[in-house]
């Protein structure tokens, strides 16, 4: 090791992020037979320097024997390298030898008394409507444990919700893989999704409605009349899509849009059926009062454009 600093270093580094992961666990999830902490897990939580050091190594790797992209020959390994001096991603190599683009999220399960769950319909950036329907979520920042980041999440995008969460815990880790368009490499994500309650459902003067195409403040449940195949949709009860007042009112291009949804119609919506569901639905928000003055509603606290 004294021979080698760069080594020491990131022997230093990985230690680090191990004991940081290890007190973040609750002591009654620790275990010598099972632990949630694991290589994929640590990256992000490390100093990006060592981070860009250990995707560089990868990069060869990439470079010399993978690259299946496009934009190779144009910008799509420069546009690969920024993502990864910005701390976005990371270049590992797996035991095939074969180099995936990690992408590390923190998502937030979050459950009213009634049953009902927050979901993220999409999201409205620089003039557009992108359909992403999901849990609330955030990906890791350089230096941040899963812990880290969902306690930054309710900071942040659930602000008004943050004093009012109880029974957080570790819901699971799951990960999808698939190509990316973009960059022609096998993109992995890692999800540590957390589990909560939400005590109070009364936030007066919190959010915007956002109204629906029809005449209507709220969106319409979605169910299956007949078969999934068929996409025919029955309305039945109504949603509210809304967005946060303090999201509104910062300097960020981007707003979320979210609702509260029955755990059936949340499945349905985020699952791997939905299909045009959720894109047919969003499509009918009235976006644009998300970009006008607003004012309370006095029957419901909420706020509506004005």
């Amino acid at each position: 090791m004294k021979n080698k600093p760069d080594l020491h270093t990131i022997s230093q580094d990985y230690a680090v992020a191990v004991m940081g992961a290890l007190e973040r666990e609750a002591v009654s999830e620790l275990s010598d037979i099972h632990s949630q902490v694991d290589h994929y897990s640590l990256l992000p939580a490390m100093r990006l320097e060592t981070r860009i050091e250990f995707s560089m190594a990868a990069s060869l790797v990439l470079e010399h024997h993978q690259w299946a992209g496009r934009l190779f020959e144009q910008d799509g390994f420069q546009e690969l390298g920024k993502e990864i001096e910005n701390g976005e991603c990371d270049l590992v190599v797996g035991v095939d030898n074969a180099v995936h683009r990690l992408v590390t999220i923190t998502a937030l399960h979050l459950e009213r008394a009634d049953g009902h769950i927050l979901t993220q319909l999409g999201k409205y950036t620089k003039g557009q409507t992108i359909t992403s329907c999901s849990f609330p979520g955030t990906k890791q920042q350089p230096k941040e444990h899963p812990k880290d980041a969902v306690e930054r999440l309710l900071k942040a995008k659930l602000r008004p919700y943050a004093d009012e969460i109880s029974v957080m815990y570790r819901e699971l880790v799951d990960e999808q893989e698939r190509v990316s368009h973009k960059y022609g490499v096998s993109s992995r994500y890692m999800r540590t999704l957390f589990a909560a309650v939400l005590e109070d459902v009364d936030f007066p003067n919190t959010t915007v409605t956002i109204p629906f195409d029809g005449g209507f403040s709220s969106l319409s449940r979605l169910s299956s009349r007949s078969s999934r195949s068929s996409r025919e949709v029955r309305l039945t009860q109504g949603y509210e899509a809304f967005a946060f007042v303090h999201e509104l009112e910062s300097s960020s291009e981007t707003k979320f849009i979210y609702a509260w949804m029955s755990p059936e119609d949340h499945a349905l919506i985020t699952g791997p059926d939905a299909g045009d569901l959720a894109q047919t639905w969003v499509n009918r928000l009235l976006v644009d009062v998300l970009t006008q003055p607003f004012v309370p509603n006095e029957q419901d606290g909420s706020f509506t454009a004005i």
